[in-house]
């Protein structure tokens, strides 16, 4: 015990002072250094001290004292520093209330705050208006604007140090969240005792990833502030859906992550970062190892809300495989304790519940005397009485529920919990809140079990629900059970989404222990003994069996496609329900045709049940195009010009006849690309690379450049333009463009330097096609390779890398069709394709969106941007796809937007339905903007029929999928000339990061340098699915829209997506979604 009471001899000093007051004295220090620099704009400390005392001035005119609790909603801002700033000065204390959870639970934290008003910002007043008692406060740009208001004065008397600063609100047994109460002087300890050890400096810029549901966004405010550094604070959106970057942008040198969330960055993203806190988490060496060496600080940060954010820090590892523990007490004593008894102190070395004593405990849950004795335990006998020469004291301590034990070393290692608490994906759940939530919501079921699980074949643990429903299934036997969509809609209004459980599992009663409890260790051995295949099986439903050899052959064609055993499929499926999007299906297209069967993308999209669409196949049989191997090109180009064409070219760029493969016209996307990229800003000279590890034969690697320039000619073309049109000039013999490049900063900065400095110095008529490689001592190797994206699309690039590395590796690849047949067979559907356009675009006006986006004066420099907001994945029948419901929104919101009931608009489609073999392996630029047509007959219609519109335009394609917008207004309209698209949708759900390994061992992941000058041709309306939630984007530029407004155009379109998504499902009309 002796060890014990070493560690526990002295309670760490109490800092007896006032956040506010520090933070004064780094602005009397350094007024004009950065404070905040946030997704909506930059404040000094000057100016944040500033704001702050004008807003505290307003605060105490309205007769805020101290004891308030001032509750805050606002989006991730500035504005949210500023209101925290002025509570903290009034004396108050505040609750930062996260928008994104129900408004039940928000209604609930507010009640319990006994609040007098809140503080919102300008897009959260209607919510605030709901929850508050009174009219809510607005906080924003009026601060700035009114010089009159009064200012609160810099010595206002502060309330005693022991007072509320803030409450942070967590998951409660009961199903009522509970409030934790942190003092000044508990804030004021934390800070002072543990900044040192975090590494927080003047230079630092500190990255605020956390949403407003935890308490270290406090955290990161007042440790920043305290030290003089910079608080990042990025959007909602760029928090979640484009971290590195928005990292990288804003130049961040320390963040707070999770291990879930650490696990999506790679460190080479982040180049500028020198500390990582991981936190939330037990972290294995899986999490630590690809940070180790990367940054200089590396933590494992460890503490419960109650005791102001962080009870022990591992900071000081001298090895990855130390990180895993807590560490030690940093501003506290961590005690181990029987779990059974709080009043028996264990040895060195015994698991046992932690126990925390220090400056850093909180005050309690605010209003609830009984949950705060329960927790907060006063004088456990073993502290009054002392022992090993150390004398006893009194004091708090607070019981954490968490079972951890001293290792030799003196650092502290996590077990487990001890109760009904638990995380997932770093997001801590009360197992109770959400039995209690879900008995309220079935209530045909006598009880409800919550627990974690990990099902058989998963890496992470998911939330499982248990119930005990009468005279279903034994305990061994226990099944899925069904949930209603009512059910389902009701649970999603009282929990976060993290706290619905993705499996219930039903059964006539629950296992019980031999004592008579309730045996949880026995649920979760129910729910692991599950697998990932089997709990498809169960939710997909009995399937039938095929009856031919043909709907068997399908079925296989299915599996490939979808990466799903076969078994998980029956005849009556559907390819949609399953999982099949536009690409899966372009894969089952390139399936069918590696076994001689030919499927179309409209037969899929039309015929989309296993059963149907195997009839489809045999009844209605279409031939492929032979692959011709001559050249094509100048078959492709008008007789009456080729003689000249040839000679412009041959005094272009000194090429001839004889050193010339073929000339090949132009898609509309090439020529876009082209004319308004490469030809004049260099926009779209794109750039991928690969790391290829350290044991590369540079011979080889050579070689197999070579082989895939032989095999794919068109990333070997120049553009040469010619009487208002390029042409795509592919040469007979090209040297290998290769450069090999030794250096010495690390491989992210190096890969930026050369990639700027090419871009800057890029010229118009050089090969665009280019190999480099660099080479680090320690970090190995890095291929990059440049193209214009007039020479490949997002499906090509994957072809190609796929190409090198097989041929480095000694595997030829299969024969595919080369861009000369794509362009043949574009040709020889013409006339079709025009015929196609003139029955879609018969009688429609063109839809000039140009007039409502007039500037008074159009900026000199086109400057590109990305606005980006996150909503709920819309919940759709699987029969639509998620790129049809995003158009038919599109056109919805076009149509009320310019008050027009016949809407022309462009899709971004891959282009790949042309019935050549191979045509899902193809090089080349096949993406076109398609016209799409959205006519409103009546107001009557209902949501789907539009919906169904457009899905069925799509199918209809068929070999008018490459068409251009640009000819299609040309030869089907009578609109007037140089009408050109303004707007199109795209949804993306190819995947970006191919994994890819040329030497064996070592797997690199294949991405793109971004470059910042690259400008769109219209305004992109994209979205994109990430798990549960979905990104939506407007890509555009300065001279095209101004970027505020197409952010009030991306603010309202979002919440059509949500309306047009439960019209879908409501079977609502057009009228009824009240737009």
């Amino acid at each position: 015990m002796e060890k014990v009471w070493r560690v526990g001899a002295t309670v760490p000093e109490t800092v007896h002072g006032h956040v506010h007051n520090r933070v004064a004295l780094t602005v009397c220090n350094r007024p004009q250094s950065p404070a905040v620099s946030a997704c909506d704009g930059e404040l000094s400390y000057a100016e944040l001290d500033r704001l702050a005392r004008k807003l505290a001035g307003q605060l105490i005119i309205l007769g805020t004292q101290p004891g308030h609790i001032i509750p805050l909603l606002f989006e991730k801002s500035l504005w949210t520093t500023v209101a925290v700033l002025a509570v903290v000065k009034t004396g108050a204390g505040f609750v930062i209330l996260d928008r994104f959870l129900p408004e039940s639970r928000l209604e609930s934290i507010v009640k319990q705050s006994d609040a007098k008003y809140i503080l919102t910002s300008i897009s959260n007043r209607d919510q605030a208006e709901r929850l508050s008692p009174t009219a809510p406060i607005v906080v924003g740009q009026s601060l700035e604007v009114d010089d009159d208001g009064p200012l609160l004065p810099i010595d206002y008397p502060a309330p005693p140090p022991s007072s509320i600063v803030y409450v942070v609100f967590t998951s409660g047994s009961t199903g009522e969240p509970k409030g934790c109460m942190v003092s000044h002087e508990n804030l004021c300890s934390a800070l002072h005792h543990q900044i040192p050890c975090l590494g927080y400096k003047p230079t630092s810029r500190l990255f605020d990833f956390a949403s407003y549901s935890f308490d270290i966004t406090i955290h990161n405010m007042f440790a920043t502030w305290w030290t003089g550094g910079c608080l990042c604070i990025p959007s909602d959106t760029d928090r979640t859906d484009n971290l590195a970057n928005t990292m990288t942008h804003m130049q961040a040198t320390m963040v707070h992550l999770t291990p879930t969330v650490a696990r999506l960055l790679d460190p080479e993203s982040v180049p500028m970062l020198e500390t990582l806190i991981l936190l939330g988490e037990m972290i294995t060496d899986r999490d630590t190892k690809p940070w180790w060496g990367r940054v200089g600080r590396l933590i494992n940060a460890y503490g419960p809300t109650e005791c102001t954010s962080y009870s022990a820090l591992n900071y000081q590892a001298s090895i990855p495989s130390m990180l895993p523990s807590i560490g030690i007490g940093t501003g506290s004593i961590i005690w181990v304790v029987d779990p059974q008894d709080h009043h028996t102190l264990l040895p060195w070395g015994q698991p046992g519940e932690l126990l925390i004593e220090g400056p850093i405990v909180g005050l309690g849950y605010l209003n609830d005397p009984v949950k705060t004795g329960a927790a907060f335990i006063k004088d456990p006998r073993w502290l009054v009485k002392g022992d090993c020469g150390v004398s006893g004291r009194r004091g708090q301590l607070y019981k954490t529920g968490d079972l951890g034990m001293y290792t030799e070393d003196g650092r502290i290692t996590i077990l487990g919990r001890k109760d009904t608490q638990i995380k997932i994906r770093g997001n801590r759940i009360e197992l109770g809140e959400v039995e209690c939530q879900l008995q309220d919501c079935m209530p045909e079921v006598s009880r409800v079990v919550a627990e974690a699980i990990r099902l058989q074949g998963a890496t992470s643990h998911i939330l499982a629900g248990f119930l005990c429903v009468p005279d279903t299934f034994s305990v061994a036997d226990a099944q899925l059970f069904d949930v209603s969509e009512e059910t389902v809609s009701r649970l999603a209004k009282r929990l976060p989404a993290y706290m619905i459980p993705t499996l219930l599992f039903s059964m006539s009663e629950l296992p019980l222990t031999l004592t008579g409890k309730l045996d949880r260790k026995r649920l979760r051995e129910i729910g692991s003994s599950w697998s990932i295949e089997k709990v498809a099986l169960a939710t997909l439903g009995e399937k039938r069996s095929p009856r031919t050899s043909d709907e068997d052959k399908l079925r296989n064609l299915w599996a490939q496609a979808l990466n799903v055993d076969k078994g998980l499929i029956g005849v009556d499926d559907d390819f949609f329900q399953l999982g099949g999007d536009s690409m899966s299906a372009l894969q089952l297209v390139g399936a069918a045709r590696r076994v001689g069967s030919v499927l179309t993308l409209a037969s899929i999209f039309h015929s989309p049940v296993l059963s149907a669409m195997c009839k489809v196949i045999t009844q209605a049989p279409m031939s492929e195009e032979p692959l011709v191997e001559a050249p094509l090109g100048l078959d492709l180009i008008d007789k009456g010009m080729k003689e000249d064409l040839t000679a412009h070219i041959a005094a272009s760029i000194g090429l001839h006849g004889s050193e010339i493969v073929e000339i090949l016209p132009l898609t509309d996307m090439q020529e876009y690309y082209i004319r308004d990229g490469v030809a004049e800003n260099r926009q779209f000279v794109d750039y991928y690379h690969l790391d290829l590890g350290t044991n590369v034969d540079i011979v080889r690697l050579k070689n197999s450049c070579r082989q895939i320039m032989k095999l794919f000619p068109i990333i070997t073309a120049t553009f040469v333009p010619y009487l208002g049109r390029h042409y795509a000039i592919i040469p007979t013999a090209l040297d290998l463009p290769f450069q090999t490049i030794d250096v010495l900063e690390d491989l992210p900065n190096a890969t930026a330097t050369l990639c700027l400095e090419d871009i800057r110095n890029f010229e118009r008529r050089q090969t665009i096609l280019h190999f480099s490689l660099i080479r680090h001592k320690v970090q190995g190797m890095r291929l990059i390779l440049r193209l214009s994206h007039a020479q490949y699309d997002a499906i090509s690039i994957g072809v190609i890398f796929k190409a090198l590395v097989g041929f480095y590796n000694g595997r030829e690849p299969t024969k595919r069709p080369t861009f000369s047949n794509y362009m043949a067979h574009i040709a020889r559907c013409r006339s079709k394709s025009i015929s196609h356009f003139k029955k879609v675009l018969d009688n429609v006006r063109f839809t000039d969106m140009a007039p409502h986006f007039l500037q008074e004066e159009l900026p000199v420099t086109a400057v590109p941007y990305r606005l980006q907001n996150e909503i709920a994945t819309p919940r759709i029948e699987a029969s639509i796809t998620l790129a049809s419901l995003m158009s038919a929104a599109w056109a919805l919101f076009l149509s009320n937007l310019l008050n027009c009931d016949d809407i022309v608009f462009g899709r971004l489609i891959n282009g790949r339905n042309a019935p050549l073999p191979g045509i899902e392996e193809l090089v080349g630029c096949c993406i076109n903007v398609s016209p799409a047509r959205v006519s409103l007959s009546s107001q009557k219609m209902t949501v789907r029929e539009v919906v169904q519109d457009i899905q069925n335009q799509f199918g209809a394609l068929g070999n008018a999928d490459a068409f251009g917008f640009e000819e299609a207004v040309q030869r089907c309209t009578e609109w007037p000339a140089g009408s050109e698209i303004f707007s199109a949708t795209m949804h993306q759900n190819v995947e970006e990061e191919l994994p890819f390994e040329l030497e064996v061992g070592f797997t690199g992941r294949l991405r793109r340098f971004e470059n910042e000058r690259r400008l769109p041709f219209f305004l992109y309306m994209i979205s994109y699915p990430r798990g549960d939630r979905m990104g939506v984007e407007i890509f555009s530029h300065s001279r095209m829209v101004s970027e505020e407004k197409a952010r009030i155009l991306l603010d309202r379109f979002c919440p059509v997506v949500e309306m047009v998504s439960e019209a879908l499902r409501e079977g609502l009309c057009v009228e009824d979604i009240g737009m």
